[in-house]
């Protein structure tokens, strides 16, 4: 008999839970964002047609809104959108009253199994672990639907899956990678026995967030294991740390690309890499990668590598907030010179506001105090003793240059045409899930408009995932995804902070006030 734990975790969870903890503690752990209240929610009868009407649809194509629109759909999937009365006597009925519809939003680079905290106690785990079931549902109260983890710990995460799909958790469909396919010592270079001496004991019950492979035989090996029902790959470019510590990390031999490349080929999955160095960038380019995470730190494109990229339709997730997010003043005594502009300067405070106060709605109040007490460490050890004393706190030397090349080169990108994702790398620490939205007001403050920003976080993000076909605009034969705001985001991006309703394949998985259905059949409501 499993029985459960005080915490409501069966007994076999906590020892999962408890093996995994010194690594899970140390590592990117979870969200304090609120779990939809499951009662309160209308529920529709999947068997008949539903009609949403009086409503503002956006056309995330074109950046254009349809007025006095209506949205038809059955069994999940849309089967009209049109202008004007329609008033079929079959259909469930739902007067939005003039809100704003636009598809459900894609979070285009995150890891759910990761933790948010830069380290805790093994008696915070149990809690930690209940906080990251909270990812899911945090990801549908900010009009999130579909997630692609970029990197987790595949036990867990199948877990949670499971129980999305049995409508025992509320959360996004989920595309992933399993591991990342990494070579031992390469990003993220962290041993898991760095961090804990339970790893061992604990892989075979939580897997492992990277594959560490030291050989070709073992490259295959991890290439079978984590292929199987992924959707993708996911391998790492870089050739120095973004952690402060000297030297450059292993890469990968131009052999192993080759096999990776020809696995990929054969098993016809798309392949994503991780990359903050012009290095890895350069080399990147000479591989058919689908897409680039994140955004180089030391150059500026040229019209000719921007262009080279929309040419070979590689697309790019910047997750310019992950570097906002370690824009971390304690690192130094004084900000250098280089890092001061007006653009950065604003970021920081931002920044700054979010983690003192923002970012309690988020996530839990004491984890993220935790967190900003971990900044302290920066001044009190230095920050090139970090490492060396395992303390895996970010270069932020890195990240202030991203940020100094990101404006320019993300409208280098765009105007190249260059296909441009939307993600925050939630999962990392300040990273927090909930906070979806700061990418997209982030994006603004690059120079897109609210148009645009909206495409990447809905079309261009459903051509990353290679689902265009099923999600990212609200077009017949796609899955009824939407997200409905009281205000027009096109007209301010903030009104993606607080969506009024939240429909995944037709259901609706969070509203603040309750939803009602007229039953043109029954004459009912």
């Amino acid at each position: 008999m499993q029985g459960t734990t005080p915490c409501g975790l069966t007994r076999r969870e906590f020892v999962k839970g408890t093996l995994a903890a010194s690594i899970m503690a140390s590592m990117p752990q979870s969200s304090y964002a609120k779990e939809t209240a499951e009662n309160n929610l209308t529920r529709i009868d999947q068997k008949r047609v539903v009609l949403l009407y009086n409503c503002n649809v956006i056309d995330v194509r074109t950046g254009k809104l349809i007025p006095n629109a209506y949205i038809l759909y059955s069994s999940s999937k849309i089967v009209a959108v049109g202008t004007g009365k329609v008033s079929p006597d079959y259909a469930q009925k739902i007067n939005l009253q003039g809100a704003y519809v636009i598809p459900g939003l894609i979070d285009g680079h995150c890891h759910t199994t990761a933790s948010p905290v830069y380290g805790s106690s093994i008696w915070g785990i149990p809690k930690l672990m209940k906080e990251q079931r909270r990812h899911f549902p945090s990801c549908i109260n900010g009009g999130v639907t579909t997630v692609r983890d970029l990197g987790s710990f595949p036990p867990i995460l199948h877990g949670y899956i499971n129980d999305i799909n049995k409508g025992k958790l509320t959360g996004p469909r989920v595309v992933y990678c399993n591991s990342i396919i990494n070579i031992n010592g390469g990003h993220p270079d962290i041993k898991p026995t760095d961090i804990t001496m339970f790893a061992d004991l604990a892989k075979p019950f939580m897997g492992s967030l990277q594959a560490n492979f030291k050989n070709n035989d073992e490259l295959m090996k991890d290439l079978d294991e984590n292929t199987t029902d992924a959707s993708f790959i996911k391998l790492t470019m870089d050739n120095k740390s973004i952690f402060p510590k000297k030297g450059n990390i292993p890469v990968y031999t131009d052999e192993q690309l080759k096999m990776i490349f020809d696995y990929a080929e054969k098993k016809s999955l798309p392949v994503s890499c991780h990359n903050h160095r012009k290095w890895g960038y350069d080399r990147a380019m000479q591989y058919p990668f689908n897409s680039i995470e994140h955004t180089i730190g030391d150059a500026y494109l040229t019209d000719d590598e921007a262009g080279l990229m929309a040419k070979r339709n590689v697309s790019i997730v910047p997750t310019l907030t992950i570097a906002q997010c370690f824009l971390i003043e304690d690192a130094y005594d004084t900000v250098p010179a280089q890092f001061r502009n007006d653009f950065i300067d604003n970021e920081v405070r931002i920044r700054n506001e979010y983690v003192n106060n923002e970012g309690y709605r988020d996530f839990d109040p004491k984890l993220n105090q935790e967190n900003i007490d971990s900044m302290k460490l920066y001044k009190t050890m230095g920050k090139d003793n970090l490492y060396k004393n395992k303390k895996f706190l970010v270069d932020p030397d890195l990240y202030y240059n991203i940020m100094l090349h990101a404006p320019r080169n993300m409208n280098k990108m765009k105007d190249s045409g260059v296909n441009i994702g939307v993600g925050i790398d939630a999962g990392m620490p300040f990273a927090y899930f909930g906070g979806y939205y700061r990418e997209l007001e982030l994006l603004t403050r690059v120079g897109f408009s609210n148009a645009e920003v909206l495409r990447c976080a809905t079309l261009n993000n459903a051509k990353i995932l290679c689902m265009e076909d099923k999600i990212g605009t609200l077009e017949p034969g796609k899955y009824a995804d939407m997200v409905v705001y009281s205000e027009n985001p096109l007209d301010r991006i903030e009104v993606c902070r607080t969506p009024k309703t939240v429909f995944r394949d037709g259901d609706i998985l969070f509203s603040t006030e309750p939803v009602r259905i007229e039953n043109s059949i029954s004459g009912k409501t």
